[in-house]
């Protein structure tokens, strides 16, 4: 509780106000609990907002269609949607690409489409402009039948993005997470 309470005042500090973890590996549920006792008992001084760790595909769709919306009307404290991980068959890296298949490009706009319909932010790992490319058909697909403009949906890590796609993502409404990964290792 200490080290969360010290955190957020120095966030406080530097004048900053509001935090999105998007969840990446390893992150789980459990671990913000320190933050919302210290919203439960009106003492978080920095609005916080998470998205849950994409699970397995099935549990995850169960979830959408049962029309999971994320935690709440909270403006202090919440989970916020799926990130960074929406679908892990698709989760590149700059070193290794995804095989495409017909089967995850059905799976991945059956899971686009549910997340849309239930108002889900999508926060999903995609670093090389190949996967983005392949993520943006289906999304663009999913956008046919619920607008995704309003959904705010982000690819993290988005390293190698091309004019083309960042098109794309701007007719979406969506945004880019850059990483600084790539100007660290000399690649952009």
């Amino acid at each position: 509780m200490a080290s969360a309470r010290a955190i957020t005042a120095e966030l406080n500090r530097v004048g900053i106000t509001a935090v999105l973890d998007v969840g990446g590996g390893g992150r789980y549920k459990s671990g913000y609990k320190v933050f919302k006792k210290l919203r439960n008992e009106n003492n978080l001084t920095v609005r916080t907002f998470y998205t849950m760790f994409q699970p397995k595909a099935k549990k995850l769709l169960k979830k959408l269609k049962e029309n999971f919306p994320p935690s709440g009307t909270d403006t202090f404290y919440r989970l916020i949607g799926i990130g960074e991980t929406f679908y892990r068959p698709l989760h590149d890296n700059t070193f290794r690409k995804f095989k495409t298949s017909g089967k995850h490009a059905a799976k991945l706009l059956e899971l686009a489409r549910a997340a849309a319909g239930t108002e889900w932010h999508i926060h999903m790992h995609a670093t090389l402009d190949e996967t983005g490319s392949h993520v943006l058909d289906n999304f663009e697909r999913a956008n046919r039948a619920t607008p995704l403009k309003p959904l705010r949906w982000i690819f993290a890590h988005l390293d190698a993005v091309g004019p083309k796609n960042i098109a794309r993502m701007k007719k979406l409404g969506m945004m880019a997470a850059i990483h600084s990964r790539p100007t660290i290792q000399g690649r952009m």
